[in-house]
């Protein structure tokens, strides 16, 4: 953050699956912001510095980089998805130091499995969120975009179902290392299960579900 930090403690945001903060960068930019942000990557040529490391594990090597620059400063942790159950893992990691984060801020991450089927009530969620859904994508994306949004949403869920990251993303566009870091990431992320903590998590979702 340009300026002055007004002494404020730093905001650390984790990486998504890809090990990257990109999207974070676009979302802070142009934002007055009052402390500075750091983003915490997972970047090499390599995928992961073990086969298959669980969300522990990871989060155990982060946990040392964080305690080397940051040993006599607190601060907050954010993330999204995968991230959002690093920072979670994270705080666990710190706290078990005795090195607690000032909080954890936790934004539209899943905290259960995927459902198995649609149930009743999560057709009368879909069509509560209608309405809103409707005006968020005109109001943002116009009345020509929509069909072709309302497809894409929902060969994106068939196939995140079906086929995992390979459902989910075009991985034949990707290096070997980035489809393994990938696939690596999203094993990890679905294999962690999280246990109660003794930190201060705030939990954003939005108000309008794509």
């Amino acid at each position: 953050a340009p300026g002055d930090d007004r002494g404020r403690p730093p905001l650390i945001v984790t990486p998504s699956m890809f090990g990257a903060v990109d999207e974070w960068r676009i979302f802070f930019r142009g934002l007055d912001v009052d402390r500075p942000i750091f983003g915490l990557e997972l970047l090499s040529d390599a995928s992961y510095w073990t086969d298959e490391p669980t969300m522990q594990e990871i989060a155990a090597r982060c946990v040392e980089v964080l305690s080397r620059d940051f040993s006599s400063r607190r601060f907050h942790l954010i993330g999204h998805s995968f991230g959002g159950r690093l920072a979670y893992e994270l705080g666990q990691q710190l706290d078990a130091a005795g090195r607690a984060p000032s909080s954890i801020v936790i934004v539209d991450t899943p905290t259960t499995g995927p459902p198995r089927g649609i149930r009743w009530r999560d057709l009368r969620s879909m069509v509560t969120n209608a309405p809103a859904w409707m005006k968020n994508e005109l109001q943002i994306y116009g009345a020509a975009a929509l069909a072709r949004r309302i497809r894409n949403r929902w060969r994106f869920r068939i196939q995140a179902d079906q086929g995992g990251p390979d459902g989910i993303f075009d991985v034949s566009r990707f290096s070997e290392g980035y489809r393994r870091r990938l696939s690596e990431s999203y094993r990890a992320f679905t294999a962690y299960r999280a246990r109660p903590t003794g930190n201060r998590v705030v939990y954003l979702r939005s108000r309008v579900r794509s």
